[in-house]
């Protein structure tokens, strides 16, 4: 049993995060009680009166803002999970919040699929914060010292892969900070559309012990042996991995390290024990880029929200005429912008792409768009990453979204226009 307290001093707000979550109870059918604060001096007040577990926490508030209410309840307790409540263009709110003390922000206007998403995280969250015993039966094939910090993703849909890569990738901080987690996501995320193509479903377990990190997909004895190793060796082939009977475990270190010696036994089974890893601490240097015009920012910022906005609307709902003129004119704006610069140019091809593919299947996105909208709003999601990184923030490289956005542009051109393969072509079919 789970105690959430929603902290908006708009009721209007309340009351959609209020039934999104009496929505979630039913359908997972698991306990959380609700209650409800217009300002964070109620908040603040609740929380020293009641055992709270998890608060979404407006920001802009009468009495007490947001802000200094999350630094109060910090005080108060460091297991109380915060999550902020901010619009898309508070920046400098967010960035406020979370050195406050908050755990995470959800961008407003508030969706329900994006919001269901980010609650599935933090109760898995808060089940491992409660769970710290060692558990002797382990799901991976290098290790039976694990810890109960661990989560099982069921794949019996793209959505539920589409869940999966949007969790690991930007939702759950206890992995942002493990070497090479993007390379890892994006080989299951391949061998799960090969599951998902042929008809299959699979569960992807993650499991943790002090030094490590653990991905085994079962069924694996399903996958061509072929296919695995080139989908591994394309996507990340320093990978540490493991295939047994049906299983397939990798293994991710939890310092930020490189590897110096490349480790794999793909048909050969480790032995559960743990694996040591001779590595060495790299710090990666970040800049910030100005090959844009500041008006040229401003122009792509603005036609990112308004194509977020006109994604999210469509929750639960029919696509018009309208919304697919709407978000095929905000992706021709974005693409216009992007495809002058050679630094952003494979990124406005990308977009082109997709942009063509929907408008020569506009019947197909209007009758899918159900089943898009989550992997279009995360394509958004990355764009915005990309651009507050590389304008803001500071970013590794000038491509280090590449394969992201791409994979997610990708997904959605195949979804509208598949493409039958032979036999032969199997190899290639994740070379993207």
């Amino acid at each position: 049993m789970y105690n959430i307290l929603i902290v908006d001093d708009d009721p209007i707000i309340a009351e959609i995060i209020t039934n999104i979550l009496w929505v979630y109870i039913k359908k997972h059918n698991i306990k959380l009680t609700t209650l409800t604060a217009s300002n964070g001096q109620e908040a603040l007040d609740i929380c020293q009166s009641k055992d709270i577990d998890l608060v979404f926490m407006d920001i802009n508030m009468p009495v007490m803002h947001g802000i200094d209410a999350t630094r109060e309840i910090r005080k108060l307790s460091s297991e109380i999970m915060i999550i902020a409540l901010s619009s898309v263009k508070s920046e400098l709110n967010q960035r406020k919040i979370i050195d406050a003390g908050a755990d995470d922000y959800i961008k407003k206007p508030i969706t329900a699929v994006i919001f269901e998403s980010r609650l599935t995280s933090y109760i898995a969250l808060l089940n491992a914060k409660n769970s710290n015993s060692l558990n002797v039966i382990a799901k991976n094939l290098f290790s039976f010292n694990i810890y109960n910090h661990n989560m099982t993703f069921f794949i019996n849909s793209e959505d539920d892969l589409s869940n999966f890569w949007e969790n690991i990738l930007k939702k759950m901080t206890f992995l942002q900070n493990v070497q090479n987690v993007n390379d890892l996501v994006h080989v299951i995320f391949d061998l799960g559309m090969y599951y998902l193509q042929n008809q299959y479903k699979f569960e992807i377990y993650i499991e943790e012990s002090k030094d490590n990190h653990y991905f085994t997909l079962s069924n694996a004895g399903l996958l061509p042996q072929k296919l695995l190793e080139k989908v591994i060796e394309n996507n990340f082939s320093s990978a540490i991995y493991t295939y047994e009977k049906n299983k397939l475990s990798f293994l991710l270190t939890k310092e930020v390290v490189t590897v110096n010696e490349k480790v794999t036994a793909a048909v050969t089974p480790v032995e559960n024990s743990e694996i040591e890893i001779t590595h060495s601490v790299e710090k990666e240097s970040y800049q910030v880029y100005n090959f844009l015009e500041h008006d040229d920012i401003e122009e792509f910022e603005d036609n990112l929200y308004k194509l977020n906005a006109s994604l999210s609307v469509l929750n639960g709902r029919q696509c018009g005429a309208e919304d697919l003129n709407r978000i095929c004119e905000s992706l021709l704006k974005i693409k216009s912008i992007l495809m002058h610069e050679s630094e952003s140019y494979t990124i406005s091809t990308a977009i082109g792409d997709l942009l063509v593919t929907i408008q020569n299947n506009e019947q197909e996105f209007i009758e899918n768009v159900q089943d898009l909208q989550s992997i279009a709003l995360g394509f958004v999601d990355d764009l915005i990453l990309w651009k507050e990184m590389t304008f803001y923030k500071g970013a590794p490289s000038i491509d280090f979204m590449n394969d992201s956005i791409l994979a997610n542009a990708k997904i959605m051109q195949d979804l509208l226009h598949p493409v039958e393969m032979s036999a032969d072509e199997l190899d290639s079919i994740f070379d993207f």
